[in-house]
């Protein structure tokens, strides 16, 4: 008998020995046939129990053959053997301890009665310790896959920076060195070049930090929104420098989530800017606090969203061969932010009192992200 068998077997045992032990009650003490004595109260439950008894054997039985063959690793087997042996055992000295009373006090129970509580007691505490002993398995082996596959996204995580990533590092670099030795037409195919190597490396670190997301559920912990909201505005600033950010947020403010909340904000902003058609495109970035929640929402004076599309710009899109990590941003914001126990939303925004000469025409859109205070 190998390891992987033993639990089931163990389980089985117990249902042929207390199958054994029913039948030899049933000869012993009969069984309730007659309709006129089952209509009498004591009767009834005397049939109830034998029903009882009957279930339960068929319950260890089947249990321990779906045990046998079910999908699971020997230690999680002998562990719901173990829970259903402690049922059977602790049930029965359970009773024991009751009858044992009863005899103390001067009660004495007709024998096959106190035989019958026996078979019963046991028996359902057999039965429920199996459940809970099937249902711990489940959960551990639920557990295990869930673990086998964070370890796959580490890996690919891994993969995906130490050698796609700095792959694409060196392609740039490369690319800047052959520069100055091409001909005329060199400029234009470089930069296309570095457009498309520029969109890879997004991309991969999109990919990367929706793989670190999935793959370590570190536990959430209270993050200074303004530092973290000023550092992202500022690096927008950088590489938008044609746009107009500003933010306001409330000092200590505090909320509950992790050290990928910049990647939310960064993502939401660059879509604001991205998406905008202007030649200053203008984003507002401001936080509304109330007892339990932060609310952040990223305004810009873009084109808008039209109300069938403001749930789809957070699915991941299935960009053309020219848009190259597109799609993703949102996608991966709304990711983090259900994950922090928050929502995100988008809706229309209100106009706004420009001074240049491109008047506001009361288009653009709202990303509204909502999130527990720490």
């Amino acid at each position: 008998m190998t390891d992987s068998e033993g639990g089931s077997v163990a389980v089985l045992t117990a249902g042929l020995l207390y199958l054994g032990m029913a039948l030899w009650y049933v000869r012993e003490y009969g069984i309730v046939t007659d309709e006129r004595s089952l209509a009498g109260g004591a009767e009834f439950f005397e049939a109830l129990n034998l029903t009882v008894i009957a279930a339960v054997c068929v319950g260890l039985l089947y249990g321990g053959v779906w045990l046998y063959r079910a999908d699971l690793r020997d230690e999680h087997k002998w562990r719901t053997a173990l829970w259903c042996g402690a049922g059977l055992v602790g049930s029965t000295a359970v009773i024991a301890f009751m009858q044992t009373n009863w005899l103390l006090e001067g009660v004495a129970p007709p024998e096959e009665w106190l035989v019958q509580q026996y078979l019963v007691g046991s028996g359902t505490g057999g039965v429920a310790g199996l459940l809970v002993g099937v249902n711990n398995a489940a959960v551990l082996g639920s557990r295990r896959k869930v673990a086998a596959q964070r370890d796959s996204f580490k890996i690919i995580n891994e993969f995906l920076r130490h050698h796609v990533l700095n792959g694409m590092q060196v392609v740039l670099g490369n690319t800047d060195l052959l520069r100055e030795e091409c001909d005329e037409t060199g400029p234009e195919r470089f930069e296309t070049i570095e457009t498309r190597t520029d969109a890879v490396v997004d991309l991969v670190q999109r990919v990367s930090v929706l793989m670190q997301s999935l793959a370590e559920e570190t536990p959430l912990q209270p993050v200074e929104l303004g530092a973290v909201v000023e550092r992202e505005v500022d690096a927008a600033r950088g590489r938008f420098p044609a746009a107009r950010i500003d933010a306001e947020v409330p000092d200590d403010v505090t909320v509950l989530a992790d050290q990928l909340l910049g990647d939310v904000l960064e993502n939401v902003l660059e879509n604001a800017v991205e998406h905008n058609p202007r030649e200053e495109p203008r984003v507002e970035v401001s936080v509304t606090t109330r007892p339990e929640t932060v609310t952040v929402a990223v305004a810009d004076d873009g084109p808008g969203i039209p109300d069938e599309r403001k749930t789809e710009v957070f699915e991941p899109g299935e960009p053309g061969p020219r848009a190259v990590g597109k799609g993703l941003g949102l996608y991966l914001a709304d990711v983090l932010v259900r994950r922090y126990g928050g929502t995100i939303e988008a809706t229309d925004r209100d106009g706004w009192e420009r001074a240049d000469e491109d008047p506001d025409d009361g288009s653009g859109t709202v990303l509204r992200i909502t999130l527990d205070r720490a």
